[in-house]
Order: C-alpha cells, then structure tokens, then sequence
C-alpha cells in the first residue's frame, strides 16, 4: 500500500489530500453526507470526501452535462448555487428537476424548509 509523503499514514485512511487547498477548493460549495441517486437500475454516489459522483457511468454523465461551472439561482428568491459536481446540493437538483425520475438516500440534501408553497420568502 502507499504511504502518504507528509503523515506517513497509509494513503487511503490519510486526510492531509482533504487539507490541502491545492487539492479542491470546497468553499464554495455547500456541504452535505454522502448520498445515493438511483434511476432504475442505475445508481451513483455523490461522496462527501472526494467530493465528486462514483458509480453508473451514464447516470453520471447525463448529471454532469448539466453541470457546467456557473453561479445559479435554482430556488427563488435568491437560492444559488455554483453548478459544479462537487456541490452536493448541485448534484441533487439536476437529478431531481432536470432528469427527473431519479429517486435519493435519506440522506441527500433536504430543500423541503425552502420549498413549502405557503410560505413567502
């Protein structure tokens, strides 16, 4: 197994990758568990720690075609956000209002605080 060059820890229990700015700058992003998409038989995982989707390839990328880097409004008023994979809560909108038919894990990102019809905002 390889070993990390600045813990010495075995490279996949290591988190010094995750403190690295150089490695992904997640600031932007919105933070949510790891979850699960499914769509018929296929599913991904959005991983929390690589910040990015693993699993069904084509389901994959008709997400990430969606997926193209800008700052959104999504939800109105005012809800935004960068359009990149590794946001959780972009990846869970384009599953859900774009491809539509896909189905979540419990614990995919919850909207339903921003999306009650009898509330103003």
């Amino acid at each position: 197994m390889r070993v990390c060059e600045r813990c010495r820890d075995v490279v996949i229990y290591c988190s010094c990758v995750l403190e690295d700015p150089s490695w992904i700058d997640s600031t932007k992003f919105t933070n949510n568990p790891s979850f699960w998409i499914y769509r018929g038989n296929q599913k991904a995982e959005w991983d929390r720690v690589g910040r990015n989707l693993f699993g069904d390839q084509e389901l994959i990328d008709d997400i990430k075609k969606h997926l193209h880097g800008e700052y959104v409004e999504v939800l109105k008023p005012g809800f935004c956000l960068w359009m990149d994979f590794r946001d959780p809560n972009a990846v869970y909108f384009v599953a859900r209002d774009i491809l539509k038919g896909c189905t979540f894990s419990d614990s995919a990102p919850d909207w339903s605080e921003m999306e009650d019809p009898n509330t103003i905002y």
